[in-house]
């Protein structure tokens, strides 16, 4: 098999600038992927084909024209395809990721400089057994389509076939101080044997690893009626009410280090990237954030105040993740049977 494309260390989550109750306008986007990439030197971009409410917001639209104005072949972008929203699950056919690679692949075929573009199912079909789904894929990435292949929301059963079928560039799943399920379900262990980087998305727990939410003991009321998180486990107020120890704890360990608790968040992430003999592991893979941000000052604040924390902040970390656990699952009940898979 040939070498897996290789991501860069910093990445940005782009679903909230497309596929939100209200889409911010193309041009105020346009401008934080810039300044997120020419300040902080971030060039992957995690994006979908499906993040859209409606064809003229499309997410792919926007990410063409924004590397149709960057001109900047180190940019990488992963896209998450092949989901049927008409049935709101996965389809890993060959005849579904076919078309859903030859529909994205289409938004870019007119630049004049092409971003370098990997795919990855929007989930794992439990009808089509992953390594088939891999070696559709895979196929147009030997047939010079594609740059590379992800997998997302995997167990670790699955990293292991992929891996065996065809090179992995990243491996998606939710990981935060709120959600750090890879390290006992075996995936990190399976992803640093064959050094496949992790993709971590909602790095800040949705918002709630934020200064702004242990800060409101309101917190859930900011939220509009209409924002899917509404319908999230965790932020059911029986469970968020469970889950303010663990987060206050956080937040103040964040203080004892002069840290925004997004800060800490990120860095805690950062900072397991590449450590030896960890939680059981010999040597921790690469670990990417991905965390998003509306504004350039939310930009600043995820990208412009993390630190390298030492192995004795780490272990302390998860001191308090022990003794402080979580109550609610990560997504709502329709969503379960396509974690993991």
């Amino acid at each position: 098999m040939s070498t897996p494309c290789k991501i860069s260390t910093k990445g940005f989550g782009t679903m909230s600038m497309t596929w939100c109750p209200s889409p911010p306008p193309f041009s105020k986007s346009l401008d934080n992927l810039k300044y997120v990439k020419n300040t902080y030197g971030v060039k992957f971009f995690n994006c979908g084909e499906f993040y859209q409410t409606a064809p003229e917001t499309a997410n792919l639209k926007l990410i063409s024209q924004f590397c149709e104005q960057e001109k900047d072949e180190d940019i990488i972008i992963s896209i998450k395809g092949a989901f049927d929203l008409t049935k709101f699950a996965p389809d890993g056919s060959k005849e579904f990721i076919n078309k859903s690679i030859d529909n994205s692949l289409s938004y870019f075929k007119d630049l004049e400089v092409k971003p370098k573009i990997l795919f990855e199912c929007g989930r794992v079909d439990p009808n089509v057994p992953i390594e088939d789904s891999v070696s559709y894929i895979y196929e147009r990435v030997k047939s010079g389509d594609l740059a590379g292949i992800c997998i997302t929301e995997v167990s670790a059963a699955s990293v292991k076939k992929a891996a065996a079928t065809a090179p992995i560039s990243g491996i998606e799943v939710e990981f935060s101080l709120f959600s750090e399920d890879i390290f006992t379900n075996g995936v990190l262990e399976e992803a640093s044997k064959h050094q496949i980087a992790i993709i971590a998305y909602s790095p800040l727990s949705r918002g709630i690893l934020t200064d702004y939410a242990a800060e409101h003991p309101d917190f859930l009321k900011s939220i509009p009626p209409q924002d899917m998180k509404n319908h999230f486990d965790r932020f059911q107020p029986e469970n968020y009410e469970k889950n303010k120890g663990r987060l206050h704890a956080l937040y103040q360990f964040a203080k004892t280090k002069n840290l925004s608790l997004e800060a800490l968040a990120l860095s805690y992430i950062e900072s397991l990237s590449g450590i030896e003999n960890f939680e059981g592991i010999p040597k921790v893979t690469t670990i990417i954030p991905i965390p998003s941000g509306s504004t350039k000052e939310k930009i600043d604040k995820n990208f412009g105040s993390s630190v390298k924390l030492s192995r004795e902040d780490l272990e302390a970390l998860h001191k308090i993740l022990k003794e402080h656990s979580v109550s609610g699952g990560r997504y709502y009940s329709k969503a379960i049977p396509f974690l993991e898979g």
